[in-house]
């Protein structure tokens, strides 16, 4: 972040409007002044940053002893609005002022475990208790405070009590449920507890996860069998199309893969089976015809379609040009101002919140300090498939720091972006479910290791410089320990190493992408070669 700043400070932005209350709300937090504070508060209710402001005023009040005046500028805030980053000041206030217990509960019941059986919550609402304890990895706490069995059964689950685990979810209503007692099984290898429960569910997403599991462990044709029973939807059929082509069976790939193109949703899956539909028929000895469905692919989106233009010797990248206004609009000048002074999630907040008054020359300007946030209002905007967006997809920011680390590590700078764009779309205050820090997306175990083993301090991970140099040692890592194998190093950034091991390097390098087990590092792998493709190509292009 502190980097981030420098680099708005560094481009002169001469034509930014910082605004009044923005500068009013540095003082404040360079200050700590409660008077600045109560100002803004009375003078800017709208404001976007009205919620955290209020905590902060109050946390100051109170520690001056203002209790009155504190429970008095809590009245009405929306803790809905106010980032984790709050969380141990607003349970602090709550015990302290004697605050309603319920809204602290909804928000972060991690900070008030004890209370949430005091709360009385309607079942939307443990719903939204047990996912956040969930998350936050409490899982003996939510064995404690649910009363339902499928939180009970996955908190179980996660604490790797699998007997357990699955008891409580057999007879537990719901797929959700049925896939956890599912894997609980399977862990236990108890495989007739396995046909039981399938039997007992007749349900097509546990099929579907079976057959997943069967592939895994190199069972085609039963992966094949129970991909049938999971409905008449893209993914079974696509991978009973797999199957196929696996076992040599390719005129009936081809057909189970046109199926699939039938009911497929957007380009991308479009661009996957015309592709495997052209590797279908090559196997299977037909001439011409697949070309043709190389040159359909080409046409729509993703991974199969950049490699497909690849094979047809066409461009990948192209550069989108068009006339703009020279200066942002009066809207994206005041974005400007207030990213200039480094609020960068209030700019982000108002710029959705104000999507109409955008023009294309302020998504532009925003690309050159918040990359993160020119893509998605491009995308939101314009469309995926607009100019706005095709110039602005695929930006080279912190291109100094990237260019060191890629020299330093010796790793592709393509591929430094691309895992980048996929990790954090250049978000710098980037924070994951998981606890993933930063542009490259660096949990902290991780970030120690790496900085530990190459002489880097990670303790300020959230800093640019040090999250790209830690990020890039760790492919440089990966790619040492795979021997320079990309689609595993690009898997194991994502799924780690020791998941990586256990499955099979097929020598056909779409075919191991295809059977990755983890749906999330599947899609994880083509999204980051597609980019990788899209960058090597832009990056060769810049050079000359």
């Amino acid at each position: 972040m502190r980097v981030f700043v420098g680099l708005l400070l560094l481009l002169g932005l001469s034509f930014s409007q910082a605004p009044a209350e923005y500068k009013l709300l540095k003082q404040f937090r360079e200050g700590g002044d409660v008077k600045v504070g109560l100002f803004l508060l009375e003078n800017y209710p709208e404001a976007v940053f009205r919620d955290e402001l209020r905590i902060e005023v109050a946390d100051l009040l109170l520690k001056e002893g203002d209790e009155e005046r504190a429970r008095f500028v809590l009245i009405g805030v929306n803790l809905d609005n106010v980032r984790d980053r709050y969380s141990k000041t607003v349970a602090r206030l709550w015990k302290t002022l004697g605050l309603e217990s319920k809204p602290l509960v909804l928000r972060f019941p991690e900070e008030a475990v004890e209370l949430i059986q005091s709360v009385s919550l309607e079942e939307d609402e443990k719903e939204r208790v047990y996912r956040r304890l969930l998350r936050k990895k409490l899982y003996r706490e939510l064995l404690e405070v649910s009363d339902g069995c499928l939180y009970r059964g996955i908190a179980l689950f996660r604490l790797k009590e699998y007997e357990r685990s699955g008891d409580e979810l057999f007879s537990c209503e719901g797929d959700r449920a049925g896939v956890y007692a599912l894997f609980s099984y399977i862990k236990l290898g108890k495989y007739d507890r396995v046909e039981e429960l399938l039997s007992s569910r007749d349900s097509e997403r546990l099929y579907y996860k079976y057959a997943w599991h069967l592939l895994s462990k190199g069972d085609y044709e039963g992966a094949r069998k129970f991909f049938l029973k999971s409905g008449y939807s893209f993914e079974p059929l696509f991978y009973v199309g797999l199957m196929d082509y696996i076992k040599g069976r390719y005129m009936l790939a081809y057909e189970n893969f046109s199926e699939a193109e039938r009911i497929a949703a957007g380009n991308i899956n479009r661009a996957r089976t015309n592709f495997w539909k052209a590797k279908a028929l090559i196997r299977a000895g037909v001439k011409d015809l697949p070309v043709h469905y190389i040159k359909k692919a080409a046409g729509q989106m993703g991974l199969y379609s950049v490699v497909s233009l690849k094979m047809l010797g066409k461009p990948v990248y192209e550069e989108v040009r068009f006339k703009l206004a020279e200066e942002p609009s009066p809207f994206g000048r005041r974005l400007m101002g207030i990213l200039e002074l480094g609020f960068v999630h209030y700019a982000r907040l108002e710029a959705f919140d104000k999507l109409g008054e955008l023009q294309p020359q302020d998504i532009f300007a925003l690309l050159k300090v918040d990359p993160y946030l020119a893509i998605k209002l491009a995308v939101r905007a314009y469309g995926a498939n607009s100019d706005v967006y095709r110039s602005v997809a695929y930006p080279t920011p912190f291109s100094a720091f990237v260019e060191r680390a890629s020299e330093r590590f010796r790793v592709d700078r393509a591929l430094i972006y691309a895992v980048m764009r996929q990790e954090s779309l250049f978000d710098v205050e980037a924070l994951s479910t998981s606890d993933a820090k930063g542009l490259m997306q660096l949990i902290d175990s991780t970030a120690k290791w790496t900085g530990k083993r190459v002489g880097i301090d990670h303790r300020d991970v959230y800093d640019v410089e040090t999250n790209i140099n830690l990020g890039t040692a760790y492919l440089r890592f990966l790619m040492d320990f795979w021997k320079g194998d990309l689609l595993r190093v690009i898997a194991s950034y994502n799924a780690g190493q020791g998941a990586v091991k256990r499955w099979k390097r097929f020598e056909d390098d779409f075919l191991f992408i295809e059977t990755i087990p983890y749906d999330e590092t599947r899609k994880y792998v083509r999204r980051v070669l597609w980019f990788y493709y899209v960058y090597s190509e832009k990056l060769s292009y810049k050079a000359f």
